[in-house]
């Protein structure tokens, strides 16, 4: 009788999928999710936008603390700043290394990723 039961207990794990093919089939699942989200937030849409315009702002107790207005020519790789009084254009594919260029480009960084986040499931092309 334990015979019996070592064979069945030795066939059912046997049948169990690999940790493996669970990984692959999780993968797969995740990448269709993914998949979705850029196609429900207009990802098929991206190689055909050419500027967005949007303000990124924070508040604490109702009140701003941080406005930051963007001017983002997509197609020509700048991004116009302005935030805390400054205003730089910033070439997105080489910033300049001066103190005004790394900030604003700091902030294309920081607040374009809150903005496309549910595109960046997939890769921008």
């Amino acid at each position: 009788m334990k015979s019996f039961f070592r064979l069945l207990m030795l066939l059912g794990i046997a049948c169990l999928p690999t940790t493996s093919s669970l990984a692959q089939d999780n993968d797969a699942k995740a990448q269709q999710l993914a998949t979705a989200v850029w196609q429900a937030s207009g990802g098929e849409k991206w190689s055909t936008v050419k500027e967005i315009v949007f303000t990124f702002a924070v508040e604490k107790n109702n009140q701003p603390v941080l406005l930051a207005e963007h001017d983002w020519k997509v197609d020509a790789g700048t991004d116009r700043v302005r935030w805390n009084g400054k205003d730089v254009t910033v070439n997105l594919v080489s910033p300049a290394q001066d103190e005004g260029n790394q900030a604003a480009y700091q902030r294309w960084v920081n607040d374009s990723y809150w903005l496309l986040a549910r595109l960046r499931c997939e890769t921008l092309e």
